[in-house]
């Protein structure tokens, strides 16, 4: 342990980083050994066995400079230099102590670290694009924006290799009449594990549109959450899900709804092919005091085989009477009979069923915003030609 100690103490002193940020990193260390490991039970009936061995990783040397590539516009640095130059992270960054294994990894090792933040009243055009490619047995990356009062940014992530265990936290504070556009593309390896997480801070007149999209891994857990702080705040949070053989995920959408006149919308949208298996849970909460404000959610799942499994979790907590809530789940099966009338036009069973499916999604992509479709669209393609006549 103590080479460990030593290896991070000198990483985080090469980085430049101020000693708050070592502190917190050593403190999560030290509380490695006694919080739990993640829970991926949800009741007695939903069960997710992930697999994953928590285990101390050797602690790389120098890893703080920025392995992945950024496309688009120069306004990202690394964490290690904003936390220096930004004073207020320090009430921000890792703050609360880790409650799992997973989040105590994290806080201790995280290697990559990027720091995004735009200029006030400036509409970004270019998509930034951030390309990360996980070579280890352990990647964790942290990412925080700021997006300054009545400024626009469109950022796109896309992870890829394997076959380690990658965790990922994104921060996102959105000031008042920003708008922020984030979508995270999880493809990585078929033996690859990943726990990501993103928070949305959301100010007034101000509103972060997520998208996620899980295709691949072993094992997935994605959480969301926004918190919509003050009057006008909004969020949209979608999230689609494709898996086939054993693949398992986890999908967690949150918003909190604290000022008024706030809005949400939760959307997840799924396939299941083989033996895979996803629990999708959506929570919407409403505080007393957010009066006038509306929360809408939704899970929709299709299986494609016989052997898959969804299970849908919807909940609503509202604590106060001035405001309109609901939600809609459903999953279900390919319908046959279309998948018949196809075939008297022509089509194989096989070309009949990769049609079901693709429009199945695309009528949820076309909620996205532009760039996040072309991109999604190229992924669902990929994996709907995978689909056999079985």
């Amino acid at each position: 342990m103590d080479s460990i100690i030593e290896q991070i103490s000198v990483n985080s002193q090469n980085a430049g980083e101020p000693k708050w940020l070592l502190k917190r990193r050593l403190e999560a260390l030290e509380m490695f050994e006694t919080v739990p490991e993640p829970s991926f039970k949800y009741g007695p009936d939903i069960v997710m066995n992930s697999n994953i061995r928590f285990k101390i990783p050797e602690s790389e040397k120098n890893p703080k400079k920025i392995n992945s590539v950024l496309i688009g516009p120069s306004i990202a640095m690394t964490l290690a230099e904003a936390a220096r130059k930004e004073k207020w992270l320090k009430d921000k960054l890792f703050t609360e102590k880790p409650e799992t294994k997973a989040d105590a990894l994290h806080q201790a090792f995280w290697g990559e670290g990027i720091f995004i933040k735009t200029e006030g009243s400036v509409n970004y055009d270019e998509v930034l694009r951030i390309e990360s490619t996980n070579n280890s047995e352990f990647r964790a990356e942290h990412i925080i924006i700021l997006a300054e009062e009545l400024s626009k940014i469109s950022i796109i992530k896309r992870n890829t290799g394997g076959p380690g265990l990658k965790t990922e936290k994104v921060q996102i504070y959105s000031k008042k009449g920003a708008e922020v556009n984030y979508g995270n593309m999880q493809n990585l390896g078929k033996l690859s594990k990943s726990i990501s997480a993103f928070e949305g801070n959301v100010e007034r007149d101000s509103n972060i549109n997520w998208m996620t999209c899980d295709l691949g891994a072993l094992f997935a857990k994605t959480t969301l959450n926004s918190k919509l702080k003050e009057s006008g705040a909004s969020t949209t949070q979608y999230g689609l899900f494709f898996g086939r053989n054993d693949q398992k995920y986890d999908i967690h959408m949150h918003s909190e709804h604290i000022g008024k006149n706030t809005n949400s919308k939760l959307h997840v949208i799924g396939a299941l092919d083989g033996k895979s298996k996803a629990v999708s849970r959506g929570f919407i909460k409403i505080r007393e005091g957010a009066s006038n404000s509306e929360g809408f959610q939704e899970e929709e799942t299709l299986l494609l085989s016989e052997k898959a499994e969804a299970s849908a979790v919807p909940y609503l907590e509202i604590d106060n009477n001035d405001v309109r809530c609901s939600h809609a789940t459903s999953i279900g099966q390919l319908d046959e009979d279309a998948i018949f009338y196809s075939m008297t036009r022509g089509l194989s069973k096989n070309e009949a069923k990769k049609l079901q499916v693709g429009g199945f999604f695309d009528a949820f992509v076309q909620k996205m915003e532009p760039e996040f479709a072309k991109d999604i669209r190229k992924l669902i393609g990929g994996k709907v030609e995978e689909i056999n006549d079985s």
